[in-house]
């Protein structure tokens, strides 16, 4: 009964981590060049959320970080039971 209690709860992790993973890619994003004066890369925000922003060398190490950024935010969000925004909710988003 145990490990039938421990694989129900391992199930509930996965299917949660896909289900925030397939929200996240929904969350519009905006990136902009970082001047090298400013060590160079690139660095992403999303809209939606004030508080998370990540940088990355490439466009596709900035989407990356970016999006694990926004995972944390999300959770920690959820964590103290603040609402999370709708993608493409903020009055700034999709201009």
């Amino acid at each position: 009964m145990f490990r039938d209690i421990t694989s129900s709860i391992m199930l509930m992790q996965v299917t949660r981590k896909e289900f925030l993973m397939k929200d996240i890619q929904q969350y519009p994003f905006e990136i902009q060049p970082i001047s090298d004066e400013g060590g160079g890369g690139n660095l992403i925000f999303f809209p939606d959320f004030s508080e998370c922003i990540s940088d990355g060398e490439s466009l596709e190490e900035a989407i990356q970080k970016g999006r694990d950024a926004l995972a944390e935010t999300i959770a920690a969000l959820e964590s103290i039971g603040k609402p999370v925004p709708e993608p493409g909710s903020s009055e700034d988003c999709c201009i």
